[in-house]
């Protein structure tokens, strides 16, 4: 499977895939890794890439699952953390400049619970600074990228589908950004309009 396919497969389909061994957790790190690589330097939706240990545990969660040694459905699967989330040995800055050199020493709760689950910690991703951004919303009709926002909507308009249409006689629908769309890879099947 070529890298942007891979990118755009739902959590479960990923899931399954891996746990059928139909492409390795390092093949899809990879191929998320090289999406960033492309599409960050415009979109500015990571803060701290953290590609080395991402291969890691890549390699040791795809040696676990030819093992058959499963830690659950994550197991293998990448993810992003906002840059909010404590996480062990890796700048968090919560998007606030007094604390760009912070690194803490232990992983919060939900960063722990998705390490012990196997999952693969990408990078961390751009907030508003302390997360005091306020909602946000979108129209239906999406602009081409937030920057910075509470969940950064993805500028790769070819992995997001366009919502279907309303007549003109109904009020535009609004929907809050999904959270998944901070990886700014988001899977065509997480866009319900």
């Amino acid at each position: 499977m070529k890298d942007l396919e891979l990118c755009r497969l739902s959590v479960a389909a990923v899931s399954r895939a891996l746990h059928a061994r139909e492409f390795s957790s390092l093949e899809l790190t990879d191929a998320y890794l090289n999406r960033i690589e492309q599409l960050d330097p415009r979109i500015n939706a990571y803060i701290t890439v953290t590609a080395e240990r991402a291969r890691t545990d890549a390699r040791r969660a795809t040696e676990e699952l030819a093992a058959g040694r499963s830690r659950g459905p994550l197991h293998g699967v990448p993810v992003a953390l906002k840059d909010l989330y404590e996480t062990a040995g890796i700048r968090t800055t919560g998007g606030g400049k007094i604390h760009s050199d912070h690194v803490p020493a232990a992983d919060c709760t939900a960063a722990r619970k998705l390490r012990d689950a196997g999952t693969i910690l990408l990078g961390k991703l751009n907030t508003h600074e302390y997360a005091y951004g306020g909602p946000l919303t979108i129209r239906t009709t999406v602009p081409r990228a937030i920057r910075g926002a509470s969940s950064t909507f993805p500028v790769d308009r070819a992995a997001v589908p366009e919502p279907p249409s309303q007549p003109a006689s109904q009020p535009q629908r609004w929907a809050p950004i999904p959270a998944a769309a901070s990886a700014c890879l988001l899977p065509s099947a997480a866009w319900s309009g």
